[in-house]
């Protein structure tokens, strides 16, 4: 009996097909990357001869999602009452088949702020956002906790957090009046 053909079937749509050739210089080593979401597929290989096409073996597998990454980056400090601008860099090894998802707590009690990834793609990455005041107390600064959440859509999540002093500012005054 010779073998003519070899094909794998990933088990998510791909088949690849083998030359006797091929499969021999492979020495058993093939590889593929599995699209898009947890998946639990089946890899059948088979060959054929002058008899047909025949089952060599199957492995079952799991192929699990991966969370989106995430980076964020902004000052250390700003002023009350100033625009303040955070810059978010995400991605997903699905690339345009997850499309991310963003939900943006500033720490300062004003509504979550949620984006998808084409409202952050036309901000350019850098997200404004306006702390009202820090908090009132002996010391005029106040540490908020930015936190940033991203979600690709298919159960990978992701957080990361972002310090920032806001800074009390003086009020401001104008008198006027006659000198005398």
């Amino acid at each position: 009996e010779t073998r003519t053909d070899y094909s794998i079937d990933w088990g998510d749509g791909v088949t690849n097909n083998f030359t006797p050739a091929e499969w021999l210089a492979a020495a058993g080593s093939f590889g593929h990357t599995y699209a898009d979401g947890a998946s639990t597929p089946t890899i059948t290989v088979s060959a054929t001869d002058e008899d047909g096409t025949f089952v060599l073996g199957t492995k079952s597998l799991t192929v699990n999602n991966v969370a989106p990454t995430l980076v964020l980056a902004g000052d250390a400090n700003t002023n009350e009452g100033d625009s303040y601008s955070l810059n978010v860099a995400a991605s997903d090894v699905a690339g345009a088949a997850d499309p991310l998802g963003y939900s943006i707590d500033w720490g300062d009690g004003s509504a979550v702020q949620v984006l998808t990834a084409a409202e952050l793609l036309a901000l350019s990455g850098n997200v404004p956002h306006t702390f009202a005041d820090d908090e009132d107390g002996p010391v005029n600064a106040t540490l908020r906790t930015i936190s940033v959440t991203v979600s690709d859509g298919d159960g990978g999540v992701t957080q990361q957090n972002q310090l920032v002093t806001v800074d009390d500012v003086a009020p401001v005054i104008a008198v006027s009046g006659n000198d005398s």
